[in-house]
């Protein structure tokens, strides 16, 4: 058995071809196994490009620090807490704290259990075709069939049950075509939860 059999293949994967094997990459670019570069037209994790140095100095200088749990207190995570409320909430006085996560799934996970304490109410709602995270409460928002396990062919995904009711809302005026004025309720195509077309007041 090869290296490509042994992973588990996605709706994301490329293909089985040698022609698309990344060996290295900078900037916005890939470099193939054959020679060539191309763009990254991909949604890979390189929002300043891949190879940056200023990110591969953070990554080094992270290799070299302790590895910590929560439980420990370390400066370069107060001092990263204090950085972002003072940058993205600069002027805000509602801002309390900051909790960092190993993943936005995770996150989003923690932040959608916290609604549903607050709030005392289990249902979440969710664009159509949307994507929040592949873990816990994230990945019951994220609606694409793909992301919610169980095996696939031909006929579609057998996918488990879901743990908690996600109506799914269209997409924002102007991201797709659509008559104005109609409200339809109807069980999504996995048959999981209520689907709603635009011009719905309210679920």
């Amino acid at each position: 058995m090869t290296a490509r059999r042994r992973l588990l293949s996605t709706s994301l994967t490329a293909g089985e071809s040698q022609d698309l094997r990344v060996v290295g990459g900078h900037g916005a670019w890939f470099r193939l196994a054959d020679g060539r570069e191309v763009i990254d037209a991909s949604n890979t994790a390189a929002p300043l490009g891949h190879c940056h140095p200023e990110v591969m100095e953070a990554i080094r200088r992270a290799a070299t620090a302790p590895v910590l749990n929560e439980g420990w207190q370390w400066a370069e995570r107060d001092e990263a807490a204090e950085d972002l409320v003072g940058i993205a909430f600069a002027g805000e006085d509602w801002v309390g704290a900051v909790r960092f996560f190993i993943s936005a799934s995770e996150a989003n996970d923690a932040a959608l259990a916290l609604c549903q304490a607050l709030t005392g109410r289990a249902p979440l709602a969710t664009r159509e075709r949307a994507y929040h995270g592949g873990a816990g409460l994230a990945r019951e928002l994220t609606v694409q069939p793909h992301w919610h396990g169980g095996p696939s062919s031909a006929q579609g995904v057998a996918a488990p049950p879901r743990p908690a009711p996600v109506p799914e809302l269209p997409a924002p005026r102007g991201a797709r075509g659509a008559r104005e004025g109609s409200c339809v309720s109807r069980r999504n195509r996995w048959g999981t939860g209520t689907k709603f077309s635009r011009g719905c007041a309210r679920l």
